[in-house]
């Protein structure tokens, strides 16, 4: 009787963390690209975007032809 209890008890501790353990799999973040990019500042509006997307001239940022053609902004 007593083995049957112990048994019981075993099997259910063991069901409970094969199930924790699956459970605890499927909320990992996926593995990939880094969340966070770095961003810059375009010189003529001052929009901020993500460097790859960003054209540099000299230490400037712009986000577009048009902004980097321009050159930077007048600060008063």
């Amino acid at each position: 009787m007593l083995f049957r209890l112990l048994f019981t008890l075993a099997l259910l501790g063991a069901l409970i963390w094969l199930w924790r353990r699956s459970r605890r799999a499927n909320t990992r973040p996926p593995q990939g690209e880094p969340s966070s990019e770095t961003m810059v500042r375009c010189a003529r509006c001052d929009i901020h975007l993500p460097q790859r997307l960003a054209l540099q001239q000299h230490d400037h940022w712009y986000c577009c032809q048009d902004h980097l053609q321009q050159g930077p902004a007048t600060r008063e």
